[in-house]
């Protein structure tokens, strides 16, 4: 039996890109989890049958929130600007969870259609001397694990 710790993902190499956003690519130090629920209706036959079957009906893809260090950048802030002035611009996004050392992709997920809903800035602590971490909240149509 192989051991399963052997080869962890290391969760704060996290790679995202952005369709259409020119900035190369944004590095993030935590992923909320993805979730997707087949929602259902219960459908009762009418034969002989004593029980209801359950039917799928709408898939619903909760939002992730994606943390990271603040840079100079302010790509993601504009996009997500933009649709707080009411003009949402819908991007795939790929998020790629690295090796440890940042050299190959062990999983890939891209969200479809997503666009920012959310962005908390860092706290401001002038006796702090942690990293300002920010908070990019997405929504999006379709969850894809490629």
């Amino acid at each position: 039996m192989a051991n399963p710790l052997a080869d962890p993902y290391q969760l704060y190499t996290i790679r995202v890109k952005v369709s259409g956003i020119d900035d190369d690519q944004f590095y993030f130090t935590k992923c909320s989890p993805f979730s997707v629920t087949v929602g259902t209706n219960e459908y009762r036959n009418q034969g002989n049958e004593p029980f209801a079957q359950n039917i799928p009906t709408q898939v619903k893809y909760d939002p992730i929130t994606l943390s990271y260090g603040m840079t100079k950048s302010r790509a993601l802030f504009d996009w997500l600007m933009k649709a707080a002035a009411g003009t949402v611009e819908r991007k795939n996004v790929a998020i790629q969870i690295m090796s440890d050392n940042g050299s190959s992709t062990k999983e890939l997920w891209e969200l479809v259609n997503a666009w920012p809903q959310k962005w908390e800035g860092y706290e401001v602590d002038a006796a702090s001397n942690e990293m300002a971490i920010a908070h990019l909240t997405l929504v999006y149509d379709q969850l894809n694990r490629k």
